[in-house]
C-alpha cells in the first residue's frame, strides 16, 4: 500500500498529503481508522467530499511543520493573498490552484516534492 505509506509520512517527512477518497476505498481502507490513527499522531485531518481532487480526499497535516514552512515563505504567501495560518493555508489547497509559480513551489514544498527542493532546508 505504497500510496497509504505516503500519506503517513505527514509529520515525519512532510508538512502535509493527500489521498483520493477513491483511492483509499479501492485499498479497502477504513476511512475513519486510518482518520483517527493520523490524528492520533498529532495531525490535523480533513475528509472533503468536494475538492480539487474529483473523488473527494482526506487531508493530513502537521501544523508545527507547516507553520515553519509558511513563516520560511511568509512574504511570497501573502503577496499572493492566501493564508498564513496552517489550517486555512490547507482549506486553499484543497480548493484553490496556486497558479503563481512562486506559490505552486510553496505548496509542492509542503507535500514534500522533490522537484522543488533544491537549496531547500525544509526537504
Amino acid at each position: 500500500m505504497t500510496h497509504i505509506n505516503d500519506l503517513l509520512g505527514v509529520g515525519r517527512v512532510k508538512a502535509m498529503g493527500y489521498l483520493p477518497l477513491d483511492t483509499l476505498l479501492n485499498y479497502g481502507c477504513c476511512l475513519e481508522q486510518l482518520e483517527q490513527e493520523l490524528r492520533d499522531r498529532g495531525l490535523q485531518t480533513l475528509i472533503l467530499n468536494s475538492c480539487n481532487v474529483y473523488s473527494g480526499a482526506l487531508y493530513a497535516w502537521d501544523r508545527k511543520m507547516l507553520s515553519a514552512l509558511i513563516v520560511e515563505h511568509k512574504e511570497q504567501i501573502e503577496r499572493h493573498a492566501w493564508p498564513t495560518n496552517p489550517d486555512e493555508f490547507v482549506i486553499w489547497v484543497a480548493y484553490k490552484h496556486a497558479e503563481d509559480p512562486d506559490l505552486f513551489r510553496i505548496v509542492g514544498l509542503a507535500f514534500n516534492d522533490k522537484r522543488f527542493c533544491q537549496g531547500e532546508a525544509s526537504c
